[in-house]
């Protein structure tokens, strides 16, 4: 997988680090028995052989009838590469690469989390959005119907969550960078939410209090939704139009939090 390679594979499976991993992981006899046999049946007689085309080896047979060592391996490396590196790195494209092939949700979701480790500024690398590029966010909503249409639903809320995430910290980084950010979803729309009615209040401008409030309103049924979904059995089509729903709410929030930003700009304030 190309999306392995960007984030450092060939690099991390030389170290020690992977070779502990794997040797403590459900895996271990799996990776073992594909070594030898690769090794043994095809390089024999070569004078270069580098551990990561074990892997390669390994995505390649297990492709048509073993998918699942395909999802749950690509996980533990990238899992691995954070932990090895300590550093925020983006797995978005090993998202979408495994969502391609039916990957399950809970291994989606489980590296939508990764993303979250060893990020210093805040901001969620999936999105490092620009609040003020309405091609951003044009592009988030797409992928989020993507994984509607593919019917990955909690996938979709998964989404829905760290992109208005990734809309408010980006919000408040550019128009209150001295402030610090709020730990969670609904602290961040609240905090989000304030600095836009002191923004107002400053510039002694009048606003539509009943539209502002739905940031927080709407984020709260977006963060309850999600929560729900993991903790709930629904049926398919309470599923399909609760994920619609997080979709619709997420594009609302974001066109208003962009509109807002340009008129600040353009204001001044």
């Amino acid at each position: 997988m190309e999306s392995l390679q960007e984030i450092g594979i060939e690099e991390y499976i030389k170290t020690r680090d992977f070779k502990n991993a794997i040797s403590l992981s459900d895996y271990k006899e799996i990776w073992l028995h594909s070594f030898k046999y690769f090794k043994e049946r095809y390089f024999r007689k070569a004078e270069h052989f580098e551990d990561y085309y074990v892997f390669y080896y390994l995505l390649n047979s297990s492709f048509k009838d073993q998918k699942y060592l395909i999802y749950n391996i690509s996980y533990l490396i990238a899992e691995g590469i954070v932990e090895w590196k300590k550093e925020p790195i983006n797995l978005w494209k090993i998202v979408q690469d495994l969502n391609a092939i039916n990957c399950p949700s809970e291994i989606l979701d489980a590296l939508c989390e990764l993303e979250h480790k060893y990020r210093s500024d805040g901001v969620h690398s999936l999105l490092d959005i620009a609040v003020n590029d309405s091609e951003k966010l044009k592009n988030y909503i797409q992928q989020i119907d993507e994984t509607i249409a593919s019917k990955k639903y909690g996938l979709t809320l998964t989404y829905a969550y760290t992109t208005l995430e990734g809309l408010f910290k980006g919000f408040i980084i550019e128009v209150s960078p001295n402030e610090p950010l709020e730990k969670d979803l609904l602290a961040l729309s609240k905090q989000t939410k304030q600095i836009i009615i002191d923004r107002f209040k400053q510039n002694n401008t009048e606003y539509p209090e009943q539209i502002i409030n739905l940031i927080t309103t709407i984020t709260n049924a977006v963060a309850n939704s999600r929560n729900q979904f993991s903790e709930s059995h629904f049926d398919k089509t309470a599923e399909k139009w609760l994920a619609e729903f997080a979709r619709d709410s997420t594009n609302t929030i974001g066109r208003l939090i962009l509109n807002l930003m340009n008129q600040f700009q353009i204001n001044s304030f």
